[in-house]
């Protein structure tokens, strides 16, 4: 008898470690959105800039840089249309809690689209930082 309700204790202290750490808040995930095509570099240190604000100011965050989706799309296909670049960012999108957009999102085609599949998601659309901070 002591052994049983020792294996039930062993059992119950592990249940509540276990539910302890799922009621942490989990990692927001946020995309960042912004003008690629006809930029030095392809606007890639924008990208990496608003990456590192982002990372040093915003606590139990993850990120998803479409620069590192460019690179992953672009190691798995060779010569990549513009579509499976796109492919590729609306998968990672979809995922997201939230989008940080760029300077000079509104000219950019690419952005538009995916600022239309937020919206059409109810995914929060950020202009600044500022803003996505709150």
């Amino acid at each position: 008898m002591i052994f049983i309700c020792l294996i039930f204790l062993f059992f119950a202290i592990g249940a509540f470690i276990l539910n302890s750490e799922r009621k942490q808040s989990p990692k927001r995930k946020i995309y960042i959105s912004g003008p690629m095509t006809g930029y030095a570099y392809n606007n890639f240190f924008s990208f990496d800039d608003a990456e590192k604000r982002i990372l040093n100011e915003i606590k139990n965050i993850n990120i998803v840089n479409p620069c590192d989706l460019s690179n992953k799309t672009e190691s798995i296909i060779d010569n990549p249309s513009y579509e499976d670049y796109l492919r590729e960012d609306f998968r990672a999108l979809i995922d997201c809690d939230a989008v940080l957009l760029l300077d000079g999102w509104k000219e950019s085609s690419g952005c538009n689209k995916e600022f239309t599949v937020a919206n059409y998601l109810k995914i929060p659309c950020f202009e600044t930082f500022e803003e996505l901070k709150k």
